[in-house]
């Protein structure tokens, strides 16, 4: 609450002030008409004098009034002027008594609860002074606690009204605070639902966007498998050179990779990727990561599996990948001896797959950035900014979320939380150790 009061109650609180200067000198004016006014003018008009100074420096550096807890000295000196301005125009019994309740509202609103009550008591407090203070041959004077007068039902009501001053700012303080409290949750609420729906936009265009891929690259693709077949038949027939043979069946292997990963993304593209009916173990998941990576990262990954079956209800063929991509991603940000630790465990009704690896680390304001699309750290031509984005977005479709944490030159770890299989008990938290295939 405090962010938004600082953003947004220092305007009200401006505004609110120009308001209380301006009813500050009706009540001089009232109180020297009616000749209740208890020291020359110059004083009353000085506090108002004051007030106007400072709310127009208030204005023009607002940053300044927001550092350093100004908002709460603001409503303090506020409270303490107001009561300098009834102890010399009536007292008590001065009915703009009643803007106390004006400065309890608007604290409620600007302050935090713990700075809100310390108002309810200091106006309450400044108000209960406003009977022992002010001038002894006042007309007012007969009203004081204690006096014998022919007055004295009139001095109850005063009584009244500080004991049902008490009560009000304290029902104002209360309610008030509730009503922002529940407004500005209300309002982040909102900006979550927007955010949610702007990130649901952006899946849906890189969805549309695969689509489009797979569509567009089928073809050339085809095209290079039906030419390298044909090269290597020929080959065969013709004497070559054992390295021109290898070329030739890596050729055929990446083109086989492409169009896995085309198929996978059609497959996403049709929305029939996030269908996790059936249960996968997520020792299971770890050693197909395994398997999807390339054989001389896949030996320097350090395997943390639960002890027991731990069953997860996610598409297993999209999920691999995204950890890959992952573990791919942890190889980029470490050294190139390094290596990248992949593990699952349970804590409670959530699987948690996270992934550290062994680099220097990311500062605050690129962690905040890391899961946008198309935003990478990466050299040009060496990644697209997706890999995360992606993440984010299949678990939380599946009830999750992807976590980061990073600290200067200890890595950086993303936690992949999927929620886990209710009907299934966990007998064990504690990963094991496995062996990273050879």
């Amino acid at each position: 609450m405090q962010h938004w009061a600082s953003d947004v109650g220092l305007q009200w609180l401006v505004r609110v002030r120009w308001i209380a200067a301006l009813l500050g000198l009706a009540m001089i004016t009232a109180a020297y008409a009616t000749n209740t006014l208890r020291t020359t003018p110059v004083i009353p008009l000085g506090l108002i004098a004051i007030m106007l100074g400072t709310n127009a420096w208030f204005s023009r550096h607002p940053g300044n009034t927001r550092a350093g807890g100004g908002l709460v000295w603001i409503t303090v000196a506020d409270t303490i002027t107001l009561t300098g301005l009834l102890a010399t125009t009536g007292g008590a019994a001065n009915p703009f008594s009643v803007l106390y309740i004006v400065e309890i509202a608007l604290a409620a609103v600007v302050l935090s609860s713990r700075w809100t009550w310390l108002m309810v008591g200091l106006s309450v407090g400044c108000f209960a002074a406003l009977f022992f203070v002010g001038d002894p041959q006042s007309d007012m004077a007969h009203h004081a606690p204690g006096a014998m007068s022919a007055q004295g039902q009139f001095s109850l009501h005063l009584y009244g009204m500080l004991a049902a001053f008490t009560l009000a700012a304290i029902a104002v303080a209360y309610l008030v605070h509730r009503v922002s409290g529940a407004l500005q949750q209300r309002e982040q609420e909102l900006a979550s639902a927007r955010e949610q729906a702007a990130r649901s936009e952006r899946t849906a265009a890189l969805t549309t966007l695969a689509a489009g891929a797979a569509h567009e690259l089928a073809t050339p693709l085809g095209t290079i498998a039906v030419i390298a077949g044909e090269l290597k038949r020929a080959a065969q027939k013709a004497p070559l050179a054992d390295a021109l043979r290898d070329d030739i069946d890596l050729i055929q292997a990446e083109v086989t990779r492409c169009r896995r990963i085309l198929d996978d993304l059609s497959v996403q593209a049709e929305g029939g990727a996030l269908d996790a009916r059936n249960a996968v173990d997520a020792r299971d998941l770890l050693d197909d990561v395994l398997g999807a990576l390339p054989a001389d990262r896949a030996t320097r990954v350090t395997v943390h599996a639960p002890p027991d079956p731990t069953p997860v209800r996610v598409p297993r063929a999209i999920f691999i990948r995204i950890l890959a991509n992952l573990v791919n991603n942890a190889f980029d940000a470490s050294g190139p001896d390094d290596s990248v630790e992949l593990a699952a465990r349970r804590e409670g009704h959530t699987i948690e797959f996270y992934i550290r690896d062994q680099g220097h680390g990311m500062p605050e304001d690129l962690l905040a950035r890391a899961a946008d699309p198309f935003f990478t750290t990466k050299p040009a031509g060496q990644g697209l900014g997706l890999g995360l984005f992606l993440a984010q977005s299949v678990a939380q479709r599946l009830g999750g979320r992807l976590r980061l944490e990073s600290a200067d030159e200890h890595g950086t770890t993303a936690f992949v939380e999927v929620p886990a299989r209710p009907d299934v008990p966990s007998t064990s938290k504690a990963p094991v150790l496995l062996e990273a295939p050879a």
